[in-house]
């Protein structure tokens, strides 16, 4: 929130039942949270070695064999 001049603000010991429907009273915004539990974004770490997948079918790096172009290689 920024913060709110305070030069013409009443001052709070000064309330009076009869002067409180003159006085500005400021009300927090309205914020609307989603529900659920808050995602959480993980930072990938530089040293983590990525799992390099061969395929059954053609033994090539890159792909797995469901994914194989070449199924049948000679």
């Amino acid at each position: 929130m920024t913060p709110v001049v305070t030069i013409d603000m009443p001052n709070p010991n000064d309330f009076r039942l009869y002067d409180i429907g003159s006085q500005v009273f400021l009300a927090p915004p309205k914020t609307s949270r989603p529900p659920g539990r808050p995602r959480v974004e993980r930072i990938e770490s530089q040293f983590r070695n990525k799992k390099i997948y061969h395929c059954s079918s053609c033994h090539e790096e890159g792909h797995t064999r469901r994914t194989c172009k070449n199924p049948n290689p000679t």
